[in-house]
């Protein structure tokens, strides 16, 4: 079959690698894509929220299915434009996608669907969110209601980072409203399922680590890193997820006329009583998670989703008993303001180590071919192995053969929950 992947960031560029393997892919295509996809998958040049031409393009090459990385297009209705011109494409539509692009209308569906969840307050304008963190008291955390390409939560231990974080949110970001939320104390994890209202197919476990610097400190970032499978959720709490998280979300989303095809994230906070709470949802795999995740799947993908759009019988999802990581290589002033331009140096040698592959996001080709940086998280370098141990020893052996003026790289991934 013909397929096509929307997306140009590092998840995307996993999406791609994993497809590539799958014996019912003839021809893979991704939209726009980055310099390291195009090894793997024809380039499109066409931007992720130009849902008209890709569209367009999907028809007269005649693509058997589509699968959308980034949130954006999601939230923008792209699967919805696909479906009525008669095009099979893997993703939420644009009301289903409202989980992930409003967390006001998320916990709003967590609640009703009976979904263990912190408690949280909906505030309108800077003053009075304001207000009712004064009321609340810290620990806190604040969230945007919208998309915030993972820099919309801010978590407050203090007055101070409380002050900062609202004119972060309201003044930087632009949030017009915010949730201020119970700051819940535990460890994370991400449970990523694939779903067409009623069936269920978990991927493997995974953690990532979302502050800039070792140690956990440091502002939050998209994730700087994540291991695959997480020691956070035993088999029995992965069944929990299942049967008291996903399954009642389904549901509920069905029961208001909004079949949820696609990818289910569930970000989890598992506090000291070991019961799993959401703090958020998202409508397509994690990232940096999907990295390490799609080096552990096995079989066939394509033919999954495939099943799940059509409704038919679905084939196995193999996974690998081996463990993955992926360290991320970030830009000077992430997650800031990164700088763009610089050169990178030693790809191709971190890649001829066994069981390496580096996944591209922030790049570019410069005049004369070289890759430059083009965004905050640059590359993910992803390996493999019997242990973590061994897996985070190659990884970060492979890290140290790349470099860029700048590069921000933690070095204590695996060593404790981000």
């Amino acid at each position: 079959m013909k397929v096509l992947v929307v997306g140009a960031d590092g998840r995307s560029h996993a999406l791609a690698w994993r497809l590539k393997q799958c014996e019912s892919v003839t021809e893979l295509y991704i939209a726009p894509g980055n310099p390291g996809s195009k090894e793997i998958a024809t380039p499109v040049a066409i931007g992720v929220n130009d849902i008209s031409a890709l569209c367009q393009w999907a028809k007269e090459t005649k693509i058997d299915l589509t699968v959308v990385s980034p949130e954006d297009p999601l939230s923008r209705g792209i699967v919805d434009v696909f479906k009525e011109n008669g095009l099979r494409i893997f993703g939420p539509t644009k009301s289903c996608a409202k989980l992930e692009s409003s967390k006001e209308f998320s916990k709003k569906i967590m609640i009703e669907a009976g979904v263990p969840t912190p408690e949280s307050i909906v505030c309108v304008g800077e003053e009075e969110t304001r207000r009712v963190c004064r009321e609340r008291g810290v620990p806190l955390v604040l969230k945007s209601d919208g998309l915030a390409a993972g820099k919309g939560v801010v978590v407050c231990k203090t007055e101070d980072e409380v002050s900062a974080g609202i004119a972060f949110l309201c003044g930087e970001l632009g949030a017009q409203r915010v949730l201020v939320e119970e700051c819940l104390i535990g460890v994370e994890a991400s449970f990523i399922v694939a779903a067409d209202g009623e069936r269920i197919v978990p991927f493997p476990t995974s953690h990532d680590y979302k502050r800039i610097y070792d140690g956990n400190q440091g502002p939050n970032t998209g994730g700087m890193g994540a291991v695959s499978p997480t020691r956070f959720l035993s088999a029995e709490q992965e069944q929990f997820v299942i049967d008291h998280i996903v399954a009642p979300v389904l549901r509920r989303m069905s029961e208001r006329g909004d079949r949820y095809l696609g990818f289910l994230y569930a970000g989890l906070m598992i506090p000291a009583d070991g019961k799993p709470r959401v703090i958020e949802f998202n409508c397509r795999f994690g990232d940096p998670e999907c990295q390490p995740v799609m080096r552990r799947v096995e079989g066939d993908l394509a033919q999954l989703l495939t099943a799940l759009c059509d409704g038919t019988e679905l084939p196995p999802l193999k996974i690998s008993p081996l463990h993955s990581v992926c360290i991320v290589h970030a830009a000077e002033h992430y997650p800031a303001t990164p700088t763009k331009g610089d050169v990178i140096s030693g790809i191709d040698t971190a890649q001829s180590i066994d069981n390496v592959v580096v996944f591209q996001a922030g790049t570019k080709e410069g005049p004369s071919g070289e890759i430059l940086t083009d965004g905050g998280r640059v590359l993910a370098v992803t390996a493999i192995a019997p242990s973590v141990e061994d897996a985070l020893r190659t990884a970060y052996e492979a890290s140290d053969k790349i470099n860029f003026r700048g590069r921000q790289m933690r070095r204590d991934i695996g060593e404790r929950n981000g």
